[in-house]
């Protein structure tokens, strides 16, 4: 993800601080951004990345340093291995696994931005994601069935219960439900709401999603998708102590207001307030899809969607949705 985003791969590629901090790159020469058209060269290749040094760029205002394009390679490297490391062992704190996919925790911030959040929200977010992550911890079974599907930290999977467990936390927090259970109960549901899916499914996931509707169509894929809320919302019955609402949220995650989505068919009034969300923003996530304009792709969702989440519990959560971007806007 560090160079692929770039319709043209430029001269010098951004690297998070934060990540320098965690992988070293010491093969390589890191430069400071001036203009679109110079860099300066700060740390030669061979000096070892200290916290010191992330200090004196952090007072600077900065989040990124650069390196060149050639040496991408070997930055990526030496992240994947320090990823695989991760997921690997089985010794290491569960809480590591809450930054599943850095890419998508980059697009969360640029959809906060446009949203007005403020960074005490998405501090909130990733708190919760932890909380959820340490309550799959407790079961081994589910962890290694997690850990699996997280391996590939460029997996679509990856990518999307990222995005979806916080954002969900961070629109709960909008909502007024501050409590630490309530954003816990979303981001488990969203670590775990796709995990009986397969991965090809992501490449056409509006086709897919279109075909489970059709009740006429019994092929086993189909059939497959169709039940996979009921498929892991029953795998998350293992878990000791599981609070309650986790297992109704992914079992009406699919659900609509006319009452047209699976599994159930259930109408508006009868999908739960926290139910409302999940599907509000995964349906967000799905529309933002390979966008290159946040900002742009947001308003167009707001457009489009205001008759389709007016609504049941639906309609409180699509006017927060609607006034963080209207008020952000303003803020501007």
């Amino acid at each position: 993800s560090v160079i692929s985003r770039f319709k043209t791969i430029p001269h010098y590629v951004p690297i998070r601080i934060s990540l320098l901090l965690k992988c070293g790159l010491e093969n390589a020469d890191l430069y400071m951004k001036l203009s679109d058209q110079k860099y300066v060269k700060m740390i030669n290749a061979g000096e070892a990345f200290i916290p010191s040094d992330a200090d004196r760029f952090y007072k600077k205002g900065l989040q990124h340093l650069y390196i060149t394009a050639e040496a991408a390679d070997s930055f990526l490297d030496v992240f994947q291995k320090n990823m695989n490391l991760v997921l690997e062992s089985e010794s290491h704190p569960p809480s590591e696994l809450s930054v599943i996919s850095l890419e998508s925790l980059e697009n969360v911030e640029r959809i906060a931005s446009i949203l007005g959040w403020t960074a005490p929200v998405i501090f909130a977010a990733k708190k919760a994601v932890t909380l959820a992550v340490k309550a799959v911890s407790n079961e081994p079974n589910l962890l290694k069935l997690l850990k699996q599907k997280l391996k590939d930290p460029t997996s679509k999977f990856s990518s999307h219960v990222t995005m979806q467990s916080l954002l969900c936390c961070g629109f709960c927090h909008q909502l007024g439900w501050t409590s630490e259970s309530a954003q816990m109960k979303l981001g488990l549901a969203a670590l775990m709401h796709d995990i009986t899916v397969d991965e090809s499914a992501y490449s056409d996931i509006f086709l897919w999603n279109q075909a489970a509707t059709d009740n006429h169509d019994k092929t086993p894929e189909v059939l497959k998708y169709r039940n996979h809320p009921s498929d892991a919302a029953n795998l998350l019955l293992s878990i000791k102590d599981l609070p309650a609402d986790v297992d109704q949220i992914i079992l009406q995650h699919h659900e609509t207001k006319e009452g047209t989505g699976f599994p159930r068919g259930l109408i508006s009034s009868r999908i739960s307030p926290m139910a409302s969300l999940f599907i509000i923003v995964e349906d967000l996530i799905n529309f933002l899809e390979e966008s290159e304009n946040y900002e742009e792709k947001i308003s167009l969702f707001i457009k489009h969607r205001e008759g389709r989440y007016n609504s049941g519990n639906f309609k409180k959560v699509f006017e927060v949705v609607r006034d963080n971007v209207e008020n952000s806007r303003q803020s501007k």
